[in-house]
């Protein structure tokens, strides 16, 4: 049996969305081997965490059941979906059905957990982890939309619609937490899941976009309201993002950056990856060439971080456990 220090958390899972998501960001940008290395290595890993957390439940399961299992347990979700985006558009589209359906089951289900624990014991650990049945449904509503062509077109734009509408309300924690600043930011403790307050701003850009490319919708009312949406949440994703990374740099130069490895640097990954898919994408639709500059800029920073949490990885095995 393994060690009790090398246990995994289940937010682990935000490593796969992280590559997978930086993955379709260099396949927008043709970057083909980065793009696979990447694609591949998700797989790997998603493969490894599955199996692990299978042995978990069936072994030790005390080691599910801690504070934050139910919220961060939504990564293995959004993984789920971003691993089926990216292996639709490499062709797997029977895997990336299979994991349409992995993360439809797993969605409903943590979404019935999440509620009845919050309100049971009213109170969660960090607001940003509630971040994540949204991210998760947002997640989803992409891959439904690449695989659009396997539904009814009538029906089937209303499940991504839907979906994109139920992301958005993401934006009542956002609120909140804006609202309760000093509750929830603390300037010593900013860490990579931060970056999510930029990052699922972005989703719902890629969310939107995605949607009015593939059901063909211009010039009637759900464009106009799907444009609208999407416009004003990219431009609050970018803007947050600059502040982000501002803080970030400042805490670099105060010495304030704690190099040991964390599993708080995948939440920064997926923000960045998705960034710059947003990014891609609106400069795409909007004939915007500049963007697809600031797209390369983003995804870079996710690559960056990726290798520097491979290289924390590796040396801090058998050193400790991750925060």
């Amino acid at each position: 049996m393994a060690s009790k220090k090398f246990n995994i958390p289940v937010s682990a899972f935000s490593s796969v969305m992280g590559m997978e998501i930086s993955s379709i960001a260099f396949h927008f940008h043709r970057l083909a081997a980065i793009s696979g290395f990447l694609e591949y290595l998700g797989v790997i890993v998603y493969v490894f965490l599955v199996l692990y957390f299978v042995f978990m439940v069936l072994h030790r399961k005390k080691i599910l059941k801690n504070k934050t299992m139910a919220p961060a347990s939504f990564t293995f979700a959004a993984g789920s979906s971003v691993l089926g985006s990216r292996l639709y558009m490499g062709g797997f589209i029977f895997f990336s059905k299979i994991l349409l359906l992995i993360a439809i089951i797993f969605i409903i289900y943590l979404g019935f957990l999440l509620l009845a624990k919050t309100i049971r014991k009213k109170e969660i650990p960090e607001i940003y982890f509630m971040f994540m049945p949204f991210i998760g449904v947002l997640s989803l509503s992409n891959l439904f939309t690449h695989l659009h062509g396997a539904f009814n077109p009538a029906i089937s734009i209303w499940v991504p619609v839907s979906l994109f509408v139920i992301g958005n309300l993401s934006w009542i924690i956002t609120v909140l937490s804006f609202i309760n600043y000093r509750k929830y930011f603390n300037y010593k403790s900013l860490n990579g899941f931060y970056m999510i307050y930029a990052g699922i701003s972005s989703l719902t850009t890629v969310s939107g976009t995605l949607i009015i490319e593939n059901y063909g919708l211009y010039g009637n009312s759900l464009y106009v309201l799907i444009h609208w949406i999407v416009t004003v949440d990219y431009a609050y994703s970018v803007g947050l993002s600059v502040f982000l990374i501002l803080f970030f740099i400042l805490k670099i130069i105060k010495n304030n950056i704690d190099l040991n490895y964390k599993i708080s640097i995948w939440g920064a990954v997926f923000p960045f990856g998705v960034l710059s898919s947003a990014t891609y994408l609106t400069g795409e639709y909007n004939h915007i060439n500049i963007l697809s500059t600031l797209s390369l800029f983003y995804v870079s920073v996710a690559l960056s971080l990726i290798i520097i949490a491979i290289i924390q990885i590796i040396i801090f095995l058998g050193k400790g456990k991750p925060e």
